[in-house]
């Protein structure tokens, strides 16, 4: 070990006072829940990309499996259009898209990815910085009601989309539970296949 590195290890730092550490575990929930809901719409865009191809799970899970959130926006999008899916999918994912770009995808790379400093002089505050894209080096605060709003932005984003899934049948219900069907909905499946037969 490099004399640098064990004099840094020995610098003093500030005991958490217990509102300090209250606020931290919040603020790690906070954090939790965004991962929790950005999984959410991102499995909701495999699935739906599942159907528009008619694959099964575990071919589904092959093709989407290395693809970040946009990347399946993106996807699931030109499928949607190439394949002539129902307006309302299209304007449903159109929307998750215009969300995600409009700031929501910055904030949770930075929430998620960025580097966490605490401000042992105020409790409430705590910055996050990331090492790349724009805002790449600059340190920024979130407080925890930012986190939370950021959480929220996303299960609504998600609630909704899913509302979409299961009215144009992607999406049903079995015994109580939410199932995955193969395919969408038949006027959209003969739209298909009207179109491959003009091609």
């Amino acid at each position: 070990m490099s004399s640098s590195l064990r004099d840094a290890m020995l610098i003093p730092t500030p005991p958490l006072t217990p509102e300090h550490q209250t606020l931290i575990n919040d603020r790690n929930t906070q954090i939790g829940n965004i991962c929790v809901q950005w999984a959410h719409i991102e499995s909701q865009l495999s699935i739906t990309i599942w159907a528009l191809l008619h694959l099964d799970d575990a071919t589904g899970k092959l093709v989407t499996g290395g693809l970040d959130m946009m990347a399946r926006v993106s996807m699931a999008l030109r499928l949607a259009q190439h394949l002539r899916a129902p307006g309302l999918l299209i304007a449903a994912i159109k929307k998750v898209r215009t969300e995600l770009q409009t700031g929501l995808l910055e904030k949770r790379n930075l929430v998620v990815h960025g580097q966490r400093n605490l401000d042992f002089n105020n409790t409430t505050v705590e910055y996050f910085e990331v090492h790349r894209g724009k805002s790449a080096g600059i340190k920024q605060s979130l407080t925890n009601a930012q986190l939370h709003e950021i959480g929220m932005k996303l299960y609504w984003i998600g609630i909704e989309y899913y509302a979409v899934l299961f009215a144009q049948g992607v999406l049903t219900t079995q015994k109580g539970k939410p199932e995955r069907i193969i395919a969408l909905r038949p006027e959209m499946n003969a739209a298909s296949s009207e179109s491959t037969d003009k091609s």
